[in-house]
């Protein structure tokens, strides 16, 4: 008689961010709106992407960044939690 095992898998992420100057408040083009901004790393560890597919999102329009006088690139929270389709999928 054999026997039927099921497994489950549950997995879940905590990512907290603290106002270390990390997360700062800036205007979207984008969602035309005052929003929090993160940096590259930020943003990547909290999608869940690498850098590179962050910013090819990004140069698709798929989610909102701004690029600071220094050069630095800043991306949008709104943006990020509201693509989550696109985040889980990527970008091929």
């Amino acid at each position: 008689m054999r026997k039927k095992a099921t497994i489950t898998i549950e997995t879940e992420r905590l990512l907290i961010l603290r106002r270390s100057g990390r997360v700062v408040d800036r205007w979207c083009a984008g969602c035309r709106a005052e929003v929090k901004v993160v940096g590259v790393e930020e943003a990547a560890a909290i999608a869940g992407l690498s850098q590179r597919k962050l910013f090819r999102l990004a140069e698709a329009g798929e989610i909102h960044f701004i690029e600071t006088p220094q050069g630095q690139a800043l991306f949008c929270l709104n943006s990020l939690s509201g693509n989550r389709r696109l985040l889980t999928e990527g970008l091929a």
